[in-house]
Parts: structure tokens; sequence; C-alpha cells
């Protein structure tokens, strides 16, 4: 399918930014506030639920670029290259439930619009999500680069700016 049988009513669009977004966004961000920008958090937590508090917020992240991903239009082939995908998954009844960028009035990230640090950067993402979040992996590639999350949140949320943000005028 390349749209949703259904369009986004502008009352739906709006529930998405000011409810869906935001608490998905906060998946996406938390990590990095809870275990690397900000000591105020660690200091508020009690030490012996921080590491658990950090586990969840790590996966959680990475699960969050991989749907941001997709958001945007873009996922990793076979063979682990990044490539546009703006296809909607169409379930058994002929209608896709999923939401993309340009159903709220953005516009698909291309490959044209990354440079080649940024496609690497993402396509990495995809697959260390889908190896070390996914799918219970051991010792595959890509698996254990966890520190690209703090790059990989930082490129998507510029992205959801650049391409759905700054052209709905939203935030």
């Amino acid at each position: 399918m390349t749209q949703r049988i259904t369009p986004l009513t502008e009352d739906e669009k709006i529930e998405w930014f000011v409810l869906h977004l935001p608490y998905r966004q906060k998946m996406l961000t938390t990590y990095g506030l809870i275990y690397k920008d900000s000591s105020l958090y660690q200091q508020a937590i009690p030490k012996e639920i921080i590491e658990n508090i950090e586990i969840c917020c790590a996966e959680a992240s990475r699960i969050a670029c991989r749907f941001f991903i997709e958001f945007m239009g873009l996922g990793t082939n076979k063979y682990g290259e990044l490539t546009e995908k703006t296809n909607y998954h169409k379930e058994s009844d002929g209608n896709s439930y999923e939401i993309k960028i340009i159903d709220l009035g953005g516009k698909w990230v291309t490959l044209n619009d990354l440079k080649a640090d940024e496609k690497k950067l993402l396509e990495r993402t995809n697959l260390t999500v889908h190896k070390a979040t996914a799918h219970l992996t051991y010792k595959a590639p890509y698996g254990g680069e966890h520190e690209i999350i703090y790059d990989s949140v930082e490129l998507i949320n510029r992205l959801l700016k650049t391409h759905l943000y700054d052209i709905v005028n939203y935030k």
C-alpha cells in the first residue's frame, strides 16, 4: 500500500501532535537524560533502581529510533543498507493503520536529504535495534553499538523538525 485508506481528520492530526508524538519523543530522548545528559536525574533516582531504569530507557530509545526511521519513510533492505520505504503495511481487512510523516502534513525523508555519514548512522541504528533489541542475538554485527543512540536521537529529532514540525508550523 502506498497510503492510508482512511486519511486522518484534522482532529486526529491534532491528537497526534498533542499526545502521541510527544509521548514517543520522550521514549526517544529519556535514555540520554537518565544516562548521559543530566546528572540531576541520576541524583534524584535511588541508586538501587537507576540501572533498571537505564536499561528500560535504552531499549525504549532504540525502539523509538526504529519506529521514527520507518515513520519518516526509511528502512533497511535485506543487505542492511538504508533505503526509502514509503509503503504501508496492509492488514487482512485491506486497511493500513500505520501513521507516517506524510499523514500529519510532513514530507518523506529521502536518501538525497541525508549526508553520507547520516545515512550510515541511520543504517547502523536500524540494524542495532534489529540485532540488539527487536531480536535476541549474540555477537551479531551492529548488535552492540549502543553508543550511537545519542547521535541517532539528535539526527532523528532534527529530521522530525525539518520534515514535519517546520512544515506544519507546530512546536
